[in-house]
């Protein structure tokens, strides 16, 4: 069974800039980023980066749709290839919820854990959220397949 807790305490997090794949989804295509993954690491590594670990980055969000990245962290100076593009993420306290995997399908457990997040959490706690990108953490030893594999969704937060 699939775990999600939230970690306690805010975690701030200085700025950092992205690049990668973008897309605009909605709740019904938001199953294809999976395809936008698929591209995206088979392009790795890309010119700048900084570290192996990814990052899933989400912003824009309107009720129907939602832009999202796959993205690596790289340098603010990075010069990309084209069809890539970058985010620059200002420094910001999170609010941090671990989902531990359990083995079976990766993106059932993902958009469970999402579902858990932005349908019982997020409503109850508007008030503590910043108005800011949000973004999925990917170890950089990440498995979907492995047993105890973990995600983390990064929720900007006041204060």
């Amino acid at each position: 069974m699939t775990d999600l807790v939230m970690l306690d305490g805010l975690h701030p997090r200085p700025a950092f800039t992205v690049a990668g794949l973008e897309r605009k989804f909605d709740l019904t295509t938001r199953r294809e980023i999976p395809l936008l993954w698929e591209s995206f690491i088979g392009k790795l590594p890309l010119p700048g980066q900084q570290g192996r670990e990814t990052f899933g980055v989400e912003w824009g969000m309107n009720g129907k749709d939602f832009y999202y990245m796959a993205a690596v962290a790289v340098a603010p100076d990075a010069t990309l290839s084209q069809g890539f593009a970058r985010k620059d993420l200002a420094a910001q306290n999170y609010i941090v919820f671990r989902l531990t995997l359990d083995g079976s399908d990766f993106q059932n457990q993902m958009h469970a854990g999402a579902d858990r997040v932005w349908s019982e959490w997020a409503p109850k706690n508007r008030q503590r959220m910043a108005d800011a990108p949000d973004f999925e953490f990917y170890p950089a030893d990440f498995d979907p397949t492995r047993k105890g594999a973990r995600v983390e969704f990064w929720i900007p937060a006041k204060g």
